[in-house]
C-alpha cells in the first residue's frame, strides 16, 4: 500500500510538471501576469487578471485575501501540518496518516492571521482522531528584495498539551524567479513531566521555472528540547513541487512533497542518514479575494 501510494504521488508530481512544460507558447516571467499576457497564461492554467508566481509572493497575504489551506502555506514558518500527510515512523502499527485543513486571511496591509482548525488523524487507529488546532498571527515589517516579519502562534490543547511560539520569518528574493525563505522560531510546550523549549530554523529554496510551475528544496535545523541541546536536534530534508492555476479570477496551488523529517539526527547512536522515517504531503491552497 505504501509503495503504491508513493508511486502514485510521484506520478502525480511528474504529471503536473509534464502538463505545464508541454504547453504551447512562452510567457515572460513577471511577479503577476497581467491581462496583456492572458492568452499565453491560459495555456499554463492561468486566469484572466493573472496569477502570482509562488516565489513572487510576500510574507503576508494581501488585504482581503483568504487562503484555504489543505496544504502548507510554505515550506518555512508556515509549514504547520496542513494537507494529506503520511508519516512512516517504523511503528509496527503502520504509517500515521493525517488530513489537516485550515485558512489564512489578510486582515489589513502587512497583517495576516490563520488557523489549522481541522487536524484529523486517520490512521493507524482506524477511526478519526481530532488533534490540536493551531492559530497564528504575522506582521510584515520590511518589504522589497529582503522581507522581514514577526509571528506568534498558539497550539490549543484539544488532544495533547498547550504550546506557543514566537518567530521571525525572513525572505530573500534571488532574482525574479527564485527565493530563499527562512527565519527562526522559539517554541514552548507544556508536558506532564516538564515544560520544553525548542528552536526551529527552516530553510526553503524555491524556483519558478514558469509562472505556474515551481519546485524546491526544504531543510533547516530543529532542536526539540533546548535543555538537552543538540542531542535532540535534527536536520530535515524535503523536495517539493507545485502548480498554480487560475480559477475565475482566483488561484489554486496544487502541491506535493516528499522528505525525511530527521534526515540527519544528532542523538547518541544515531545512524545517518535516517531514510526509514519519511513523510509524504499532498495538498492544495486556494487564494481568493473576498474584500
Amino acid at each position: 500500500m505504501r509503495k503504491s501510494l508513493f508511486l502514485s504521488t510521484l506520478m502525480f508530481v511528474l504529471g503536473l510538471s509534464g502538463l505545464a512544460l508541454a504547453q504551447d507558447g512562452e510567457a515572460s516571467f513577471e511577479a503577476s501576469v497581467d491581462a496583456d499576457g492572458a492568452a499565453a497564461d491560459a495555456d499554463m492554467g492561468g486566469a484572466e487578471g493573472g496569477i502570482t508566481a509562488y516565489t513572487a509572493r510576500g510574507l503576508t497575504l494581501d488585504k482581503g485575501t483568504l487562503r484555504i489551506d489543505v496544504g502548507p502555506g510554505d515550506r518555512a514558518l508556515l509549514q504547520r501540518g496542513a494537507g494529506f500527510v503520511v508519516n512512516e515512523t517504523g511503528s509496527p502499527l503502520g504509517a500515521f496518516i493525517n488530513l489537516n485543513a485550515g485558512a489564512g486571511f489578510g486582515i489589513i496591509d502587512n497583517l495576516e492571521a490563520g488557523v489549522v482548525i481541522l487536524p484529523l488523524g486517520l490512521a493507524p487507529s482506524g477511526v478519526d482522531v481530532y488533534g490540536d488546532p493551531t492559530a497564528y498571527g504575522r506582521y510584515q515589517l520590511l518589504d522589497g528584495d529582503t522581507q522581514l516579519a514577526v509571528q506568534v502562534d498558539v497550539l490549543l490543547p484539544a488532544s495533547t498539551f498547550f504550546g506557543f511560539g514566537v518567530a521571525v520569518p525572513v525572505k530573500f528574493a534571488l532574482g525574479e524567479n527564485m527565493h530563499l525563505n527562512t527565519g527562526a522560531r522559539f517554541g514552548f510546550r507544556d508536558t506532564p513531566v516538564t515544560a520544553t523549549l525548542s528552536i526551529e530554523v527552516p530553510v526553503e529554496f524555491a524556483v519558478n521555472i514558469m509562472p505556474a510551475l515551481f519546485f524546491g528544496l526544504a531543510t533547516g535545523l530543529n532542536i526539540r528540547n533546548l535543555d538537552i541541546g543538540f542531542d535532540s536536534g535534527a536536520i530535515p530534508l524535503e523536495v517539493f513541487a507545485g502548480y498554480t492555476m487560475g480559477l475565475a479570477g482566483h488561484q489554486l496551488d496544487i502541491t506535493a512533497g516528499f522528505g525525511f523529517p530527521g534526515f540527519l539526527s544528532f542523538g547518541p547512536g544515531a545512524s545517518n542518514p535516517v531514510a526509514d522515517v519519511w513523510q509524504l504531503t499532498i495538498g492544495g491552497n486556494f487564494h481568493m479575494d473576498i474584500l
